[in-house]
């Protein structure tokens, strides 16, 4: 679907494949009749199939070699979720912070969205219901383009995508398609948004040099 012009079906098919990680691996094998034979059961049947002494130590000692490197994979695992949080939160805050942060004046709309405009220069954005832009860009001839990409980034609730996956990034961070999914999620966002500036009126090639 790379190539597909219907970003909103793109946008679903990411967002579902997501979804689907999470959803399939709790499909437990048990509830299709196959059943699966516990570890330690496993190990008794071995043993008791085995009269050599020799060769039950060594499977006792494979196990719990298996055992300690499974509790080091484990104790990784959890140590990267707490550094994702970590970086996370921190990201958060620092956001929230910035966006009234030297605002030249603040407004809000009947939506409940908020308008920060700062003096200093700095590159539009939003999040949720918030739209950040500077001064400079409000008052300049491409305000009224800014002004509509970031509405849309709102009308389109592209932050709620975005914190999906981050929370699934924060799951799984060590798995690369998860970070691939977001890349092409937020080439996605920005399809959607520059469609709906363009039905806004704008036209196409001053929107393009802008």
């Amino acid at each position: 679907l790379r190539y597909e012009k219907w970003h909103s079906l793109n946008r679903i098919m990411l967002l579902g494949i997501l979804l689907l990680s999470f959803v399939i691996p709790l499909l437990q094998s048990e509830w299709f009749g196959m059943a699966e034979i516990p570890l330690n059961e496993a190990i008794t049947v071995s043993l008791n199939e085995t009269f050599d002494e020799t060769a039950s130590v060594l499977i006792v000692n494979d196990v719990e070699e298996r055992t300690l490197w499974s509790l080091f994979l484990v104790g990784l695992y959890i140590t990267g979720i707490l550094l994702s949080v970590l970086v996370r939160g921190w990201q958060f805050v620092s956001l929230y912070k910035f966006m009234p942060n030297g605002c030249v004046w603040e407004e809000r709309n009947i939506n409940g969205w908020t308008l920060y405009c700062h003096a200093h220069d700095v590159s539009p954005f939003s999040w949720m219901k918030r739209i950040v832009i500077s001064e400079a860009d409000y008052e300049s001839d491409a305000g009224r383009a800014i002004m509509a990409h970031e509405t849309a980034h709102v009308l389109y609730r592209h932050s709620y995508d975005t914190l999906l996956v981050l929370m699934a990034e924060t799951i799984m961070w060590f798995n690369p398609i998860v970070w691939l999914i977001e890349m092409d999620l937020r080439c996605i966002h920005e399809y959607q948004a520059d469609d709906y500036v363009l039905s806004q009126g704008v036209n196409s090639k001053n929107y393009q040099m802008y």
